[in-house]
């Protein structure tokens, strides 16, 4: 009985225009990431000579970033053959690893201090996309916008001092909480791919994608008791506010089901 029950079940989804027009796809994003941190506060004085009158410049860093995605969701067809063919509605889900870099110079000591975060995060959006096909251009593509959130799970935190010593710190979910007042990024991204069909609706792809990441806020009043001890200090100013935003641009690669190609389309 249930193997009768499961083969009309097959039958009926293949069938189905609404099953026909689900659509995924698997990507592997790389690239560059472009960090951008901000703070405010005021001079750290302390009692012992080298905390004494500490001013700090924040300086940008370009790290990587790197993760795999699905994106799943319903193709509305429309009747052109060349043009916009279809609009399709994708949730956008995967992992992804977001490396965090900046640097403190302090002008009175001519040291910099280096600390990079790597996060691993939950990633959770939708995106839009347009199809498109041009007989002209010979490739079928998409352009896709959209936007979600990040949620780091865990991470590891690394300093480096002007003196050469090194530390490690493995951060957990909880960690991160304690670290970040929010512990979830926003993000919206931009994304163009390009089909390269290997059967009726199976493709291959390749395509562009750009990121802004709003990013988090740390919590200053943690930061700032670890920069008042002489086994961590880095963080040279009695912070009020520090955060980070950062731009992501790079390649995707991947494999795209159940998108038919347009170039079949009667």
């Amino acid at each position: 009985m249930k193997k009768v029950i499961f083969t009309f079940a097959i039958i009926f989804i293949l069938q189905n225009k609404a099953f026909t027009q689900i659509e995924m796809h698997l990507t592997v994003p790389i690239g560059a990431t472009f960090i951008f941190p901000y703070a405010e506060g005021t001079k750290l004085i302390q009692t012992k000579p080298y905390f004494i009158h500490y001013d700090a410049m924040y300086y940008s860093a370009v790290t990587y970033n790197v993760g795999a995605l699905m994106q799943v969701g319903h193709r509305f067809d429309l009747k052109y053959e060349t043009g916009v063919t279809s609009i399709s509605l994708l949730a956008d889900i995967g992992y992804s690893q977001e490396i965090l870099g900046v640097r403190y110079y302090n002008s009175v000591k001519k040291y910099i201090n280096a600390e990079s975060t790597s996060l691993h995060t939950l990633n959770l959006g939708i995106i839009p996309k347009v199809n498109l096909y041009f007989p002209k251009m010979k490739i079928p593509l998409s352009i896709g916008f959209g936007g979600g959130v990040k949620i780091p799970l865990s991470g590891t935190r690394y300093l480096l001092k002007n003196s050469g010593e090194e530390i490690i710190e493995d951060l957990s979910y909880q960690d991160i909480k304690e670290i970040f007042l929010h512990p979830f990024m926003p993000y919206v991204k931009l994304t163009v791919d390009t089909y390269y069909y290997v059967s009726d609706s199976i493709a291959l792809t390749i395509g562009l994608y750009g990121s802004y990441n709003f990013g988090m806020q740390y919590d200053t009043e943690k930061l700032n008791a670890e920069g008042s001890s002489e086994d961590f200090h880095l963080q040279p100013l009695e912070l009020t506010e520090y955060g980070y935003s950062s731009f992501d641009i790079g390649l995707t690669f991947g494999i795209s089901f159940g998108r038919p190609n347009p170039k079949l389309k009667k």
